[in-house]
């Protein structure tokens, strides 16, 4: 069976500030993507694999070794099974999936598998690959109110997500 989101979703910047009616506290559920100490703006998907990857997330930041492979991906292991819904489809350059249940796959190339699909960084096809396409890379995932810990004063973006929690 082949499922499809077809939810608008915006990205996150967490370098935008917030506007004068939003609070902190409506943003603890965005998650935060650092690849080797960058914060990476992201599109998120709304399924349950990114709401447990936010669960987790809110009890500390979730750090992951990537390791290329191939010549057109990262990957790493999350250290516990997530939820997922495998679908085979084509992952293009800045798609961040979920394989095996288990392993964060983040792409600067593409490939044909079954994956459940996290997201997908907002960032140039060259931008991408200077950022993936060498060694190893540490990702960082944590949450808006975790946020602190990994790059200093908050700063969120206006865009809140929705679903999942």
């Amino acid at each position: 069976m082949l499922l499809q989101v077809t939810q608008q979703r915006k990205p996150f910047h967490p370098t935008e500030e917030p506007n004068g009616s939003e609070k902190k506290e409506e943003h603890m559920g965005v998650l935060i993507l650092q690849i080797g100490g960058r914060t990476i703006p992201v599109t998120w998907e709304e399924n349950e694999s990114i709401a447990e990857l936010k669960r987790q997330a809110a009890k500390g930041n979730i750090s992951i070794l990537l390791s290329p492979y191939g010549g057109f991906e990262q990957v790493g292991s999350l250290g516990r099974e997530y939820p997922s819904s495998d679908v085979r489809q084509t992952a293009e350059s800045g798609d961040i999936m979920l394989y095996a249940s288990s392993n964060v796959v983040l792409y600067y190339g593409s490939n044909t598998w079954a994956y459940t699909k996290l997201g997908h960084i907002d960032l140039p096809a060259d931008e991408i690959t200077a950022l993936l396409g060498g060694d190893a890379v540490t990702l960082t995932i944590a949450t808006a109110s975790s946020y602190d810990s990994i790059c200093g004063e908050v700063s969120v973006s206006a865009s809140r997500q929705r679903g999942g929690e």
